[in-house]
């Protein structure tokens, strides 16, 4: 026996050897003689893998996603001969390549995925993004050619890298990609991939506070959308969002916006978004000036911003012609959204109504100071207005709810507005519902679309 091996019998370990022994295939080798043998085994697969073909790619990809599925990063490391990141940035470096081809993408994106996910695999995140992975993920959220389940993977693997803490979710943040995942969800993404994108977004706002606002606002202006699945996530995630704010404080910006996105989800008159969209405001009411950001926000949604009467639009039809401004085609655009708009007046002003008493209740004063101004009264006057009776009516429920909980003071300003006999037969004849505007006197008729069209004038011109 040499003097190493009894050096090692003594106890010393192998690192103070020449050379160690082991066990390989039955026979005794010394350790240098292993470490020689695979890197020529990593330097086989690599350079396979560099001179192969696609369909050698696709096969060495597809044998290393059955292995893969479930093992952690030290399994992939042992099974890889210890060059697990060589042969990642192989596949990254593939993937890139192909994406805009749509080759083998579903292949592609599972294989990714056995790396990102893989627990210990902190290092292949790392060394995905630094070769710019996420901003393929993005892309492919952008691409039309590619189907939704190989969108729902790159949501899933953008959302378990967000996961991993601020410093991720920022990289995501600074390539817009909350921007990219809420454009794709009100899209064409599938409702299980609204839901997704609705967890993704949240995690990428609550990790990095300097782009919280903005993604908020993305989400509450998604609330227009005419996707409900879409307008649900949405607003899901803003609710979310503004429950955990700190200290309960957030620009009027955001209040104002959200009190707006409840009159999109209640315009829709679906249960679940008309339960979203009070369950929004409650959140709002519970953030300090909330109530004063929703009676301003709601007051200015019951205007009409110069959006053509239904009578105007019958007279249009008539005097259309193919292929010009005035086609029939772009009518029937305008026209749906000319109703969608009524549609949102009404439910603001619905919500206006119930708003004024949570208003009183609180005794917020700056909030009771504008439900009790001109300007929101003459807003309302200009509502009743309308065309549609359904917002007629939702105005005369805001009406109604201001003279219950301030009537010396909403007698005063109407009979400014709109004259004494126009108040008493209000207070005569409001409670009639829709009766009381076929019954209207034609004077009184002639009052409010007075004020309607003043009202019309301070705001933009007329699109027609």
């Amino acid at each position: 026996m040499t003097s190493a091996t009894q050096q090692d019998t003594n106890g010393l370990s192998v690192s103070h050897l020449d050379f160690a022994i082991a066990e390989v295939d039955g026979r005794r080798v010394p350790s240098t003689a292993i470490q020689r043998q695979k890197h020529k085994t990593i330097r086989v697969s690599a350079n396979r893998w560099d001179v192969g073909g696609r369909i050698i790619r696709v096969k060495m990809l597809r044998d290393f996603l059955k292995f893969g599925l479930g093992k952690t990063a030290a399994e992939i490391d042992r099974y890889c001969d210890n060059a697990a990141s060589l042969f990642f940035a192989r596949v990254n470096a593939y993937l890139r390549l192909t994406y805009l081809t749509n080759f083998e993408m579903s292949l592609q994106l599972n294989v990714v995925g056995i790396f990102l996910h893989a627990p210990g695999g902190e290092r292949f995140v790392a060394q995905f993004i630094e070769c710019g992975g996420v901003t393929t993920l993005l892309d492919i959220l952008s691409m039309s050619s590619v189907s939704d389940g190989d969108k729902f993977v790159a949501l899933n693997h953008l959302k378990s890298i967000a996961e991993r803490g601020w410093n991720y979710s920022r990289v995501i943040n600074e390539q817009d990609g909350a921007s990219i995942a809420v454009a794709y969800m009100l899209g064409t993404a599938t409702e299980p991939g609204q839901v997704l994108i609705s967890s993704l977004v949240v995690e990428l706002a609550s990790n990095d506070s300097r782009y919280r606002l903005a993604i908020i606002e993305q989400l509450l202006d998604a609330t227009s959308a005419t996707n409900p699945f879409a307008q649900l996530a949405a607003a899901s995630a803003a609710h979310q969002l503004l429950v955990t704010s700190e200290d309960g404080v957030e620009p009027q910006t955001i209040l104002r916006k959200a009190a707006v996105a409840a009159a999109n989800l209640a315009a829709t008159k679906l249960r679940k978004l008309e339960r979203m969209a009070f369950e929004l405001l409650t959140e709002v009411r519970r953030i300090q000036d909330g109530n004063l950001a929703i009676a301003q926000s709601l007051a200015e949604a019951i205007i009409d911003v110069g959006i053509c009467d239904t009578t105007e639009f019958d007279e249009l039809y008539a005097q259309a012609s193919p292929g010009t401004e005035n086609s029939t085609l772009n009518l029937d655009e305008e026209y749906e959204a000319h109703k969608a708009e009524m549609q949102r007046r009404a439910a603001a002003a619905h919500l206006l109504a119930r708003h004024v008493e949570d208003v009183y209740t609180a005794r917020d004063e700056e909030a009771i100071n504008v439900l009790q101004s001109e300007e929101t009264l003459l807003d309302v006057l200009s509502c009743m207005a309308s065309k549609d009776m359904e917002t007629k009516k939702a105005a005369n429920s805001v009406l109604q709810a201001l003279y219950e909980y301030a009537r010396v003071t909403t007698q005063e300003v109407l009979k400014k507005l709109a004259g004494a006999e126009f108040f008493d037969n209000w207070v005569a004849n409001s409670s009639g519902g829709s009766s009381f505007f076929e019954k209207m006197p034609e004077e009184h008729k002639e009052t409010i679309n007075r004020i309607h069209h003043e009202q019309r004038a301070l705001m933009r011109p007329p699109t027609r």
